[in-house]
């Protein structure tokens, strides 16, 4: 089971990244220092840019991601709705299997 929250905000308050740079596709440094990707998110954080920052999907590049920035001042103008329970098939986990049944 998992939990969903549902976030809605005006186009206004985003930070778009459309095309990020090559530099952000790594993932990890053996050193244990931050990412490009993770330099720019703290940076943006920090300066409070955006209440919202939209950045593409590592794992589904068509999709975007919402990071959110609570101490931003237009934070309180993200509407964040009540949690709802998901009850994800198991076959998403391959806790169970489906052959030959």
């Amino acid at each position: 089971m998992g939990k969903l929250l549902k976030f809605e905000f005006d186009e206004a308050l985003v930070e778009s990244v459309e095309i990020p740079p090559i530099d952000w596709l790594t993932r990890f440094k053996e050193d244990g220092s931050i990412t490009a990707a993770q330099a720019f998110g703290k940076e943006w954080f920090l300066q409070k840019r955006s209440a919202v920052l939209s950045v593409p999907s590592v794992v589904v590049r068509i999709e975007h991601n919402f990071v959110l920035n609570p101490h931003h001042a237009d934070f309180p103008k993200v509407a964040i709705s009540a949690a709802v329970t998901l009850d994800f098939d198991p076959r998403l986990w391959n806790l169970t299997s489906t052959r030959g049944t």
